[in-house]
């Protein structure tokens, strides 16, 4: 995410702090862990969500630390408000949150209200393929127990063509770039990757002239000829 950020912005991602000067928009930033992460490489962030509970349990981590707390803000509001009163930020992020909306066209076009002119918006997801049902649903909430059961609606995943279609029908934004990304159980770290049949990133940005955009997306698995 950090690579794909500083790619589109033409910022030196071996930088120790890369990310410094930008104001970032984490949504449905819960506990803090992306909004920490995105602090610690230089970035102001602000992490918003309706779950009280999780703000609280972000502040409380973000306030032990010093630096954290001087890059880290927290609020309880909802995307459309936060774009409805005119914030607009450097960068937009929504990770593993899209799956979870009452209307994706309003949520996308509020992605969109919140970038300023040149701000790329980056989703995370889950693919809606027989792997992601498996791993999602069966591997996560039922056998590893890694989130309460229910937690997922694998009918709400979106494929890859989906969620490009989607913000091409109600914004301005245009895929830049598509990626899968793989958990490694061992080492407890992502990696990105070219399968993209359970997680994926996906980076918009707004169509320019010159501006190289990503292909328009195959489902994966391909459909039976």
């Amino acid at each position: 995410m950090v690579q794909s950020i500083c790619d589109h912005l033409g910022l030196d991602a071996s930088l120790p702090a890369p990310l410094r000067g930008l104001d970032i928009l984490d949504v449905g930033c819960g506990g803090g862990i992306l909004a920490e992460s995105l602090a610690k490489r230089g970035a102001a962030v602000l992490g918003i969500d309706v779950n009280e509970e999780g703000l609280a349990a972000a502040r409380a981590h973000a306030q032990a630390d010093p630096r954290l707390a001087s890059l880290c803000s927290y609020r309880a509001t909802t995307l459309e408000d936060l774009a409805a009163a005119g914030n607009k930020f450097d960068v937009v992020i929504a990770s593993e949150v899209i799956e979870h909306v009452r209307s994706l066209p309003t949520f996308v076009s509020s992605l969109a209200e919140c970038a300023r002119l040149q701000a790329p918006v980056l989703v995370t997801t889950l693919n809606r393929t027989p792997a992601s049902y498996m791993a999602a649903i069966v591997g996560a909430e039922y056998v590893l127990r890694w989130v309460p059961k229910g937690t997922h609606h694998w009918s709400k995943f979106l494929t890859p063509t989906e969620l490009t279609q989607l913000f091409r029908a109600h914004t301005p934004f245009h895929l830049w770039q598509l990626a899968g990304m793989e958990f490694n159980p061992v080492t407890g770290t992502w990696s990105l990757g070219t399968n993209t049949s359970i997680n994926y990133a996906a980076c918009f940005t707004r169509a320019a002239a010159n501006a190289p955009l990503a292909e328009e997306p195959a489902e994966y698995p391909p459909p039976e000829q």
